[in-house]
């Protein structure tokens, strides 16, 4: 059966779709050695129900879903396209990525909800090799109200200013813009840079400063103040360091409990 964030994934992005004017593409992908498609049934709108024979080749079960991704686009007047692609599945997902803007991504696959709060490996690997942003998605859906950017100066952050700058305006959404300082005597220049970027947008916009280490702030301020969207930079450190001393990226993408626009 189709799961929940399969679901959210859905809903988020044609949300955000319609409300940008998009066209959105979907790819299934089956692994190299071994299917991974499950048999049943797939929620269609929280009514209808598709099911997926056991009977028919893997192929056939995964054009079913590419299918209804179709249909439920046509539906909500979103111009879309799908490729059912072979291979080791992060690798071909970020192959296609190479033509497209953004990668759209569940947290977790099939097993979410038993999650101990790691990121799927297929997600995981997205986020570190995707030549584009990536967006990520947890297991339940919500509409896009208050979005948040974690601003720190570097320029991976720099360039998620912009996608939440873009994103918020074309939404005519508020945009909060938080940095957690370490050193005191660079806090107000950081958050300096941010207010001459975004002086050229048409936007209503917060700018807040908040101490300690800025991976667990940034999480507690999004479960504390209910923000449905956050906007950070990509990994910012070796592969090696990362093994060792972990990653705010890391930290916020395995715990953030609303959607991560992850930008390069």
């Amino acid at each position: 059966m189709a799961n929940r964030r399969d679901e959210a994934l859905c809903e988020e992005l044609k949300e955000v779709a319609r409300r940008l004017g998009v066209q959105v593409r979907e790819e299934t992908l089956l692994r190299e050695v071994g299917y991974r498609v499950r048999s049943g049934s797939c929620r269609v709108r929280g009514e209808d129900t598709i099911f997926l024979d056991r009977g028919l080749p893997p192929g056939d079960r995964v054009q079913v879903l590419l299918d209804t991704f179709a249909t439920r686009c046509a539906e909500r007047g979103i111009p879309c396209d799908t490729t059912l692609g072979m291979g080791i599945v992060a690798n071909e997902i970020c192959d296609q990525a190479r033509t497209a803007d953004l990668v759209v991504i569940g947290h977790r696959g099939v097993n979410e909800q038993f999650s101990t709060g790691l990121l799927g490996s297929t997600a995981e690997s997205v986020t570190r090799k995707s030549p584009r942003p990536v967006f990520v998605c947890p297991m339940q859906f919500q509409g896009i109200q208050r979005p948040l950017l974690a601003y720190d100066g570097s320029q991976r952050a720099s360039a998620a200013m912009h996608a939440a700058a873009e994103v918020a305006s074309a939404l005519a959404l508020p945009l909060t813009v938080l940095h957690v300082a370490r050193d005191e005597t660079t806090d107000g220049k950081v958050l300096d840079e941010a207010r001459r970027y975004l002086q050229s947008y048409d936007l209503t916009v917060n700018y807040e400063t908040v101490s300690g280490y800025p991976h667990q702030r940034i999480v507690d301020i999004i479960r504390e103040r209910g923000y449905d969207l956050l906007f950070v930079g990509a990994y910012g450190h070796s592969r090696i360091i990362e093994m060792v001393l972990g990653s705010t990226t890391e930290f916020v993408l395995r715990n953030s409990p609303c959607p991560v626009f992850l930008a390069r």
